[in-house]
């Protein structure tokens, strides 16, 4: 699988998980977004679990060039400076638990990787291009 095959899915996944708290919440909560103490939120959507074991099902590396199209997406990384930005990514987040931690725990992930993948789109990088051979030994 590309990448970019996963981080679509990535992206419905988390967009659909958006969309349902969007709904949800307000429901839920009458004075939403504060959340006032006995109020019960809804259930998790199903689609946190699938996104929880697609994420868990990828391989380290597709999980560090997500990691790196959120960053992007976030301009913490510029498509100028996109290895060393990926060298320091892998070192942040040097196995596969703390990347797949970091990509959950990402708030508006949805939004961040569209946003990287039309960065990466418009100046033509493709995140698979970008590889631990394309990174300067230190």
């Amino acid at each position: 699988m590309l990448t970019i095959d996963a981080v679509n899915r990535i992206i419905e996944l988390a967009n659909a998980i958006q969309a349902y708290w969007d709904r949800e919440l307000p429901k839920a909560h009458p004075e939403y977004p504060l959340v006032h103490e006995g109020e019960t939120s809804p259930p998790e959507p199903a689609e946190q679990k699938a996104l929880q074991a697609f994420v868990n099902s990828l391989p380290e590396g597709q999980l560090h060039k997500a990691l790196l199209t959120v960053r992007v997406g976030r301009a913490d990384i510029s498509v100028d400076n996109i290895i060393d930005g990926y060298a320091q990514l892998k070192q942040e987040f040097p196995d596969k638990d703390s990347a797949i931690n970091r990509i959950l725990d990402t708030t508006a992930l949805g939004d961040y990787l569209s946003d990287g993948v039309e960065r990466l789109k418009r100046e033509s990088i493709d995140i698979d291009s970008v590889t631990d051979d394309s990174v300067p030994a230190t």
